[in-house]
């Protein structure tokens, strides 16, 4: 399974974000349009606890019932597979929001969007890999051009020969290993990520499936 789930300190900061309901939002509240809109939202069940904190300290209570019962009710549609399917596509963590709510089909949607996602965070990062590679042989060929033309300002004769010796060095190991490297990396990222999709299209996304 591929999916990821955010640590317990991770999971409590998002709920955090509840802790702002104002005195006005408080005497007002609609408990169940409220709930609908965190469990639309897939938010932590934690910010049920946070809202009726926010609420008490202000004076007012909080409706337990009418609150999950939206909440419930927006799981229903946060819980969709084609939801799933987005968020793992997008590197989304799951929280375990779903677990009463279709969590099978709505994991494998997840887990097959996550793998996608997989196959491009290792594009990006081969590609980053190379652009890094490519650029540090750029400079020690800058650093030799400028030695060749006489060298940086206030050098002495030990410094400029280290300097000759270093970005030969590292010109040499971009070029012979880490860029071959790279490249070879970068385009078996791109035959996978490729593969995928391919199966992934023989097969019908399930962002297309629903």
């Amino acid at each position: 399974m591929l999916r990821f789930i955010l640590s317990a300190g991770a999971f409590l900061a998002l709920s955090a974000c509840a802790t702002g309901m104002n005195v006005h939002e408080c005497a007002s509240a609609d408990w169940a349009s409220y709930g609908y809109e965190d469990g639309v939202a897939g938010a932590p069940p934690g910010l049920a606890n946070d809202r009726a904190a926010a609420c008490q300290r202000h004076g007012y209570g909080f409706d337990h019932a009418a609150y999950w019962a939206g909440r419930e009710r927006g799981l229903s549609s946060f819980c969709a597979p084609s939801r799933g399917y987005r968020m793992g596509e997008s590197g989304e963590p799951y929280l375990g929001q779903c677990a009463s709510h279709g969590e099978a089909d709505f994991l494998a949607a997840y887990d097959e969007g996550y793998e996608l996602w997989t196959y491009a965070s290792a594009v990006d990062a081969a590609r980053y890999r190379l652009a890094v590679a490519e650029g540090r042989r750029d400079e020690a060929r800058r650093i030799l051009v400028a030695l060749a033309a006489g060298g940086f300002e206030g050098d002495s004769p030990e410094r400029t020969a280290e300097r000759a010796a270093m970005a030969i060095q590292t010109e040499r190991a971009m070029v012979d290993s880490e860029i071959p490297e790279a490249t070879a990396a970068l385009r078996i990222a791109e035959s996978d990520l490729a593969d995928y999709r391919a199966r992934q299209d023989e097969a019908g996304r399930y962002a297309e499936r629903y």
